[in-house]
């Protein structure tokens, strides 16, 4: 992929929703379902006028607060609010794929042929705590493009791209310590793929979202190899060059026990340059709450 320019990634302003309830998930879970419901509406107005776009908007649970879900034509989007997460790979994390790792020695469908990320757990670190602002966020993967249209795809797109920590912290659905969207363990079984796949919208994570994992999603922030110097508001390194990408498993096919397990850990993370072929987007746009 070639040189993108930040405007095409980052540079779309806010919403402006008079909303504090949106600053954490806590305020938000604590707002009355009225206002709940007036806020969402606010920023269905906002975002009407945006896109130019018929907005239909309806408040859903999925193991959390209530998530409001904007329909606007064929786009789904959920409205997040903020919150603060430690992004990378925690102790625990590795703990339990390394305690996995154990209980597979001798395996034939032996684990990282070509790379494994128990020898390079510094690249998903150092763990760094973020605050992330509300933002919608689409309920799915994205399309998959070719490389050489995404950029056109992204400067038609009211819309923009979330930065890697605002992608990390939509994963992780408000908790703590996730391995995956899914689920607190180690996916490296082919089955686990295909049980992932199967179950799309179905599995949505407490913020509604899924599919993370499954495409090379493209991050606003240009790649660095570790988190060090990572802004601790979400927002993204900027300049040219490859991107953050995060997930791809889907593109590796599961059977070839190379590891691709990995990409559908939500601490994963690659470049652009890796992905020769198809790109996916999923977008989202920041709110800004009074």
């Amino acid at each position: 992929m070639g040189i993108i320019d930040d405007s095409l990634v980052f540079e779309r302003a806010p919403l402006g929703v008079d909303a504090p309830e949106l600053a954490t998930i806590e305020s938000w879970a604590a707002a009355s379902p009225d206002r709940q419901r007036s806020i969402a509406d606010a920023v269905v107005e906002e975002l009407r006028s945006r896109i130019q776009t018929e907005c239909a908007v309806e408040l859903a649970s999925f193991g959390g607060p209530p998530i409001a879900i904007i329909t606007c034509g064929a786009q789904s989007l959920c409205l997040v609010p903020g919150g603060s997460f430690e992004m990378g790979f925690s102790e625990e994390e590795e703990a339990a794929v390394r305690a996995r790792a154990e209980e597979n020695d001798g395996r034939t469908n032996q684990y990282e042929l070509y790379w494994s990320l128990l020898e390079n757990p510094h690249l998903l670190r150092p763990l760094t705590t973020v605050h992330i602002a509300p933002l919608l966020a689409a309920r799915g993967p994205g399309e998959m493009y070719e490389i050489d249209t995404a950029c056109d795809v992204l400067a038609s797109s009211k819309l923009r791209l979330p930065s890697e920590a605002e992608w990390e912290y939509l994963a992780r659905g408000g908790k703590r310590r996730a391995l995956t969207y899914v689920g607190d363990y180690v996916p490296d079984d082919p089955s686990d793929y295909l049980h992932i796949t199967a179950l799309a919208a179905e599995g949505a994570n407490a913020f509604g979202l899924w599919g993370f994992g499954i495409g090379p999603e493209l991050c606003a922030d240009v790649y660095s190899p570790t988190h060090d110097g990572a802004a601790l508001d979400g927002s993204p390194r900027r300049g040219p060059g490859p991107r953050v990408t995060r997930g791809g498993a889907g593109q590796l096919f599961m059977w070839q026990d190379t590891g691709e397990w990995q990409l559908l850990l939500n601490a994963m993370r690659g470049s652009s340059a890796t992905w020769k072929y198809e790109i996916a987007l999923r977008f989202v746009l920041g709110i800004q709450c009074a």
